[in-house]
């Protein structure tokens, strides 16, 4: 191109396959028969077969030359910031045709796609069945199917594109017990050779799968080797290195300040202005130069090698020490229940019995892709009592009633045998799909509260959902629930379920949408509750810490455990 030489660099795209919270699958970049369709109505094939989207993952000379000059200093720094100002003096000499032939080159390159041949059927029908999905399954609606047997099909998509890089969204959230421990083996056996990137707050599935922690916090993102146990011990190493270096530095600066001090009462008393002034600058030089004397890992501290980037002071922000702290804001707070003076049980179900048909199945329930159409769902002499102080945990795969076990506790369904009796004046229930149903509220928290507790004082009102974490007036009066997280929403819930104080509490899988420092002020909330409480949950670690009792259900029927059977009955089951 007139006698010059353009770098060329190929740009390597990478495959990219998004498994999102919802279970949907995005159809952008899906090429002509896909773009801008939703998966409303398509069959198991469809979503198969539909091309995952891809981004391109590239940085052109100049951008990795500014990435270099703000990770080095002196030397190599300088190096790096001469280059990248060379190259922006050599853009702006840049002719605009000559621009145009550099994209033109770049374009051709770009054409070098990816292997994206769509995969024909026996491959799909081979590894549609390695996740339990047979050949007469692929032609059923996919909105039809549990969020269980969802994940099962968008797994199976990632076998069959095999992409480079595989994000999940909370892929814990829709999957029993048994369902995160095969989860678990899949990523490790199955998905080895891909990049896999989570977002999850199931410690157990943490400590099982994470080789590595990427911490976002403050809008940046810290980077931690090892399972979530490895990260907690490191964070608790650095905030106790934190606090020794805090300690030091202020013992420093009080000596120092002891000597400045003297010094300044003896210029005063002899009227030395010229000692007044070296104790001044003397002051001025301690300021800039008192910080971190040691490392993070206890060596001393060199500003080339333990400051990286590029600054424009020696010292700036070296004497500040983080203290490491929860970042949840987040909290819940139940108000003591009035316990009733007899002595037993607080809630009893004496052969409970319930049958229905498969139409109107929950989505707990919701059958498989080769569960029969005609099968009714049936529950069958399901008995339980809960003593005040107890805290039940019923388990089991998905599909086996506990939601309808749940329902049936709560009167929000009617048993076809059988009796329920709580034998306390009000109880609290926590639905599986509060959520979902928050929402869809356009009221703030606060005027939602006021309006089912019209006889309360706004004012308590607004205390109370602060001591679950929502006093602010931005979350509280000015953000319809609609627009809040999830995890906020789950502290409404818990704001309005404990207003009254109950003395039974009922609760279908309340962590699916919590963080885990809110998940941590959850399980300390329940530990401390003297009531009755029953709970389903699929996490193992907030099972093992809430529960005193536990119940298994398969079949439509129910059996005490103890809790240490819990993880020997999650590898023996099949994950529905």
């Amino acid at each position: 191109a007139n006698g010059r030489l353009l770098p060329l660099h190929i740009r390597k795209r990478l495959k990219f396959m998004i498994i999102r919270q919802t279970m949907e699958f995005d159809a952008r970049n899906c090429g002509a028969e896909g773009a801008g369709q939703s998966e409303e109505g398509l069959s198991i094939l469809d979503v198969l077969r539909k091309r995952p989207e891809y981004l391109r993952a590239n940085f052109s000379e100049k951008e990795e030359w500014a990435i270099l000059a703000e990770q080095q200093t002196r030397a190599r720094g300088k190096v790096a910031r001469e280059s990248y100002l060379a190259l922006e003096r050599s853009e702006e000499n840049t002719s605009a045709g000559s621009d145009g032939e550099v994209q033109d080159v770049s374009y051709h390159v770009d054409d070098l796609d990816l292997d994206l041949h769509e995969p024909d059927m026996s491959t799909i029908v081979q590894v549609a069945a390695s996740m339990s999905l047979k050949k007469d399954d692929l032609s059923r609606c996919y909105d039809s199917l549990s969020g269980g047997w969802r994940m099962r099909v968008l797994l199976a998509k990632a076998l069959l594109w095999r992409p480079d890089v595989l994000l999940m969204d909370e892929p814990t959230n829709h999957l029993c017990i048994a369902g995160i421990s095969w989860l678990q083996r899949i990523i490790k056996e199955e998905f080895n050779d891909m990049t896999v990137v989570m977002v999850s707050h199931v410690r157990s599935f943490l400590n099982s799968v994470a080789e590595e922690i990427i911490w976002f916090k403050n809008k940046q993102l810290e980077y931690y080797k090892g399972n979530y146990d490895t990260f907690l011990q490191t964070i608790e190493d650095k905030a106790a290195f934190a606090e020794r270096m805090q300690s030091a530095i202020d013992r420093k600066k009080a000596r120092m300040e002891e000597s400045l001090q003297a010094s300044k009462a003896q210029a005063l008393k002899h009227k030395d202005d010229k000692k007044l002034k070296q104790v001044a600058s003397r002051r001025q030089k301690a300021e800039d130069r008192i910080g971190y004397e040691r490392n993070a890992k206890g060596h001393r501290f060199k500003l080339n090698r333990d400051r990286i980037g590029y600054f424009t002071t020696m010292l700036a922000d070296v004497e500040h020490v983080e203290q490491e702290h929860s970042q949840s804001a987040l909290r819940f707070s139940t108000p003591e229940p009035t316990l009733p003076r007899f002595s037993g049980p607080l809630i009893v179900a004496q052969n409970l019995s319930f049958t229905r048909a498969p139409a109107s199945t929950t989505s707990d329930e919701a059958p498989g892709p080769s569960a029969s159409s005609t099968t009714p769902f049936q529950l069958t002499d399901v008995s339980l009592n809960v003593e005040a102080g107890q805290r039940l945990a019923i388990l089991g795969a998905n599909g086996q009633g506990k939601t309808t076990l749940m329902n049936l506790l709560a009167g929000e369904l009617n048993p076809c045998s059988g009796s329920v009796q709580i034998r306390v004046p009000s109880f609290g229930y926590f639905k599986q799909d509060v959520v979902a149903e928050l929402g869809r509220e356009d009221l703030p928290a606060l005027d939602r509260l006021c309006s089912k507790h019209p006889t309360v004082k706004r004012h308590d009102l607004w205390k109370h959902i602060g001591s679950f974490g929502l006093g602010a007036p931005q979350t509280a009066e000015r953000t319809a629930l609609k627009n809040l997280s999830g995890g906020q929403r789950v502290a409404y819930a818990f704001a309005e379920l404990s207003l009254d104080a109950p003395s039974v509490i009922l609760l279908d899988e309340p962590n699916s949408h919590l963080d885990l420092d809110a998940l941590v002020a959850l399980e300390d909330s329940l530990e401390d509750y003297p009531g009755a409480l029953i709970f389903v949950s699929h996490d193992i670690s907030f099972i093992l810490r809430v529960a005193t009792h536990a119940m298994w259900m398969d079949g439509g029927r129910a059996q005490r455990i103890e809790l240490d059977e819990i993880e020997t009955r999650c590898l023996r089951t099949t994950p529905a």
